[in-house]
């Protein structure tokens, strides 16, 4: 699915599912999106959304899973973003590539803010930048780093969390 706007879409209380999913999202933009109290995570983009895809003024919270999800894509940016109290992290990089977020907070999920990590499969999370990122009051790490490289972390804030700020 490709080229299209998604613009104040208020996806919430689904049953077993995400608030808002995509899969194969290239040149997508999706501004002012709320995302919560889904059985699932709140926004879940999942394989190759390579391209441009833009969220801006997203709010993910109260969600069984992830607030924001991003699986094994790249290019991805996602900017205003809140995901708060969710029943895991607040926002999942999952083998992400040259991925960026700015200006998001994570805040009271109950395990990570911010987890990047690599697939099942191996593939590691490259090229990939946090900008003005701000991790607090989650309950395990504010930011949890697995086998990731060539990471930038700038003007980030991590304090209060259960386990480590980074």
């Amino acid at each position: 699915v490709g080229g299209n706007r998604y613009d104040m879409v208020h996806a919430w209380s689904n049953g077993t599912g995400f608030g808002f999913t995509g899969r194969a999202f290239t040149q997508n933009r999706l501004t002012d999106i709320i995302a919560s109290n889904n059985d699932d995570a709140g926004l879940s983009l999942t394989g190759s959304y390579y391209g441009t895809l833009w969220s801006e003024g997203l709010t993910a919270g109260n969600n069984g899973s992830d607030g924001i999800y991003l699986n094994q894509g790249g290019n991805a940016v996602v900017t205003a973003a809140s995901a708060f109290s969710n029943g895991r992290h607040g926002v999942h990089v999952y083998g992400c590539t040259s991925c960026m977020l700015a200006a998001v907070t994570a805040s009271n999920n109950a395990q990570d803010g911010v987890l990047i990590t690599k697939t099942s499969t191996g593939q590691r999370p490259a090229g990939n930048r946090f900008l003005n990122v701000v991790a607090v009051n989650n309950g395990s790490d504010g930011i949890e780093m697995f086998e990731a490289s060539s990471l930038v972390l700038r003007h980030t804030t991590v304090a209060a969390n259960g386990a480590y700020g980074l």
